[in-house]
């Protein structure tokens, strides 16, 4: 009898042991998990904005008005080959050139991996975010494709300065599926960043 004693007490004490460090460790993963996805939310939240401007800025000195132009044409081109709509320059009362460059829709992504490319380079909805024009969430959509467009007005300044002005470039795509429209919303400002550093290089080493 004291044997059967002696072992029930024995086994219920293994249990409570294996069934609180059972416990202890689901409580550490849980906390270890909820520590991961507040760090990976709270760095999601501060860089969401990060490339986002209104505008874009860009002055190069001692580069022919003309060898700039051909850099913004050719940094278009080298997002799959997309063309820039015919545009002229004007010149002012004082004899310094501007012109307007509008690219066309320049696709970046088709297929199944359409919408996952779009949310790299678009504002997605987001507590900071609110206010902008965001990429849909639209359950059960089906998307064509994502384009970009961009808006460049070029300027002399002076005879040795040219300044670059890029507006915050339109991201669109078409829902094929549930709403069959094309819609619209704002880039997250990396395609600006890339675009623009680029044509800096281009104009530079002509």
């Amino acid at each position: 009898m004291k044997k059967f004693i002696s072992y029930f007490v024995m086994m219920l004490l293994l249990s409570f042991t294996i069934g609180t460090s059972a416990l202890l460790a689901q409580e550490e993963e849980e906390d270890i998990e909820s520590e991961y996805y507040e760090d990976d939310e709270e760095v999601y939240e501060l860089d969401i904005l990060e490339f986002w401007q209104e505008k874009y800025n860009l002055e190069l000195k001692n580069i022919m008005f003309e060898d700039v132009v051909d850099a913004i044409i050719e940094a278009i081109y080298e997002i799959n080959a997309c063309a820039v709509i015919p545009s002229s320059p004007k010149v002012n009362d004082e004899g310094f050139q501007k012109q307007v460059i509008k690219s066309d829709y320049c696709i970046f992504a088709m297929g199944d991996t359409t919408y996952k490319s779009m949310e790299q380079y678009s504002v997605l909805t987001n507590k900071e975010t609110i206010g902008h024009k965001c990429l849909p969430f639209i359950p059960g959509s089906r998307w064509k494709n994502g384009r970009v467009s961009f808006k460049f007005v070029v300027k002399e300044i002076d005879d040795e300065t040219i300044t670059i002005l890029l507006k915050n470039a339109e991201i669109s795509g078409k829902d094929e599926k549930v709403t069959n429209k094309v819609h619209f919303w704002e880039s997250n400002g990396i395609f600006e960043t890339n675009i623009m550093a680029r044509i800096k290089e281009i104009a530079e080493g002509k």
